[in-house]
């Protein structure tokens, strides 16, 4: 008799739990901490309510966002009594919910993290102490992940006060922010639970992005009719994008933070009820998003880390049919991502770990290397074989990589134009005076008399800006900031 399989298939209707799962429960319902970093989709909320239906006391969830906290909530009640509590509710309510949980009447309870910050409330949950707590989303505690929040800072000091076993989970942590982790909520000899970040029924591709209606028109159009995601950098490019699509007879909705909750609520109902094809949407959508039929996620531009890509990008296919993951990356982001560091001039450690994430995701989109190897070298894993062999454009030999016999020569040119312009200028405009544009704005500075102009015309301007980028992602060129914008260096 396997009593977690059959508490599962009572509780929450799966056939078995997989492995790392099982190993997840077992070491906190036999009193030790747990590190737990599974994929996207890979089940990691049942690692916290299952010991809440099996364990001999109730359990305490830190989770970060309100609406991913009153999904799970709507999700766990059919095994188990289950409730949230945050800051968007009535006084009366909050009170009524932390009476019910000292009564014994709640047995999984949700809170964020500022919640317990804030208020007394580790004070009051000692009248019925959690036998686990679950740390969700517990890359936020880093300075190293890709989404730190400084309230998840506070919570191991808060939890010394309760002496029970604590789980942290997240879909995204490298080796050093798994360590950072541990470190930073105090785990005691975790058990360290990781399941292999690469998925074979995904496909990966990055693309230059250069006209990105045109582009999106020929991916949906390519797959109409499919579930997908299109993730977009700014609500109102969102909102832009969905109402043009909607005039291509695209089933589509936007999706965004600053939406109403009843416009959202509708939105999300709509996409799990099968009633909505495709959601343009910023990063506000997505987490706890549990549809398996997603056939793909688009990202109209590159998020600020591989780890929020792989996030975002792996909520595609969890069902694990074939499902395809576009990144449409834009020539200027990386530089605009550093310039809007140095703007919120962050502190040294944390602007370091920031601008090491935009390098790497910069080396993923623009590397002709097989895209599934570099995310799992990311975190610190391997794939059987060395590359995917059919899962991304690299391997598929679809990616246009621009040759050169003497690149040398190139990175040479590029120099010594940037060393001539005094590192004053972004990369269109270099792309423009050494592919011999006439344009204006070289016109303007007379840069057409500089012995670089039309040196690469060859390639024209846009695989002038691929080279300038190759060159970028090498560090042979760097991005710095001149009169407050982005320039090359």
């Amino acid at each position: 008799m396997d009593r977690l399989n059959d508490a599962l298939r009572w509780g929450w209707g799966y056939p078995s739990l997989r492995p790392p799962q099982r190993l997840a429960i077992e070491t906190v319902l036999s009193g030790r901490d747990a590190l737990v970093v599974l994929p996207t989709g890979g089940g990691k909320s049942i690692c916290y309510q299952l010991p809440a239906l099996l364990g001999d006391g109730p359990v305490l969830v830190v989770s970060p966002l309100i609406a991913l906290m009153e999904d799970q909530v709507q999700a766990a009640r059919q095994a188990v009594s289950a409730a949230a509590l945050h800051s968007e509710q009535p006084g009366s309510m909050q009170w009524q919910i932390v009476q019910d949980y000292m009564a014994g009447h709640i047995r999984l309870l949700y809170t964020s993290p500022e919640r317990l910050v804030q208020t007394k409330l580790i004070e009051d949950l000692k009248g019925n102490p959690p036998t686990l707590v679950a740390v969700d989303e517990a890359h936020c505690i880093s300075t190293w992940g890709h989404d730190f929040r400084p309230e998840y800072r506070q919570l191991a000091a808060l939890l010394r006060n309760l002496s029970c076993p604590r789980m942290a989970l997240t879909a995204t942590a490298t080796p050093k922010v798994a360590e950072d982790i541990a470190r930073q909520l105090d785990l005691r000899q975790p058990e360290q639970i990781r399941a292999p970040v690469y998925r074979s029924n995904l496909t990966f591709r990055a693309q230059a992005r250069h006209d990105l209606k045109a582009q999106l028109r020929q991916l949906l159009g390519e797959r109409r009719g499919m579930c997908g995601i299109v993730y977009c950098r700014k609500r109102k490019q969102a909102e832009e994008l969905a109402a043009y699509f909607a005039d291509q007879d695209i089933n589509c909705a936007p999706f965004h933070a600053g939406l109403p909750s009843e416009v959202k609520r509708e939105t999300l109902q709509r996409f799990l009820g099968d009633q909505l094809d495709v959601v343009f949407a910023t990063v506000a959508f997505g987490m706890g998003i549990d549809r398996p039929d997603v056939r793909f996620v688009i990202h109209a531009a590159s998020p600020d880390s591989l780890e929020a890509y792989v996030q975002e990008a792996g909520r595609a296919g969890r069902d694990g049919l074939p499902a395809d993951c576009i990144l449409l990356f834009g020539q200027d982001e990386v530089g605009l991502a550093y310039f809007f560091i140095n703007k919120e001039n962050p502190p040294p450690d944390r602007r370091r770990s920031l601008e090491q994430a935009l390098k790497r995701m910069g080396q993923f989109a623009r590397t002709p290397r097989c895209r599934h190897r570099q995310i799992s070298e990311h975190f610190g894993q391997s794939i059987e074989g060395g590359d995917c062999g059919t899962s991304c454009d690299v391997c598929r030999g679809e990616t246009e990589v621009i040759q050169t016999n003497d690149a040398a020569i190139v990175a040479r040119v590029a120099t010594g134009l940037v060393a001539e312009l005094g590192g004053r200028f972004g990369r269109g405009h270099l792309a423009g005076v050494l592919a011999g544009s006439k344009a204006e704005r070289i016109l303007k500075w007379r840069h057409q008399n500089s012995g670089f102009y039309g040196a690469l015309n060859s390639y024209g301007e846009k695989g002038v800006i691929e080279l300038i980028d190759q060159l970028m992602t090498h560090e042979v060129l760097i991005t710095g900031e001149h009169n407050g914008y982005p320039v090359v260096q």
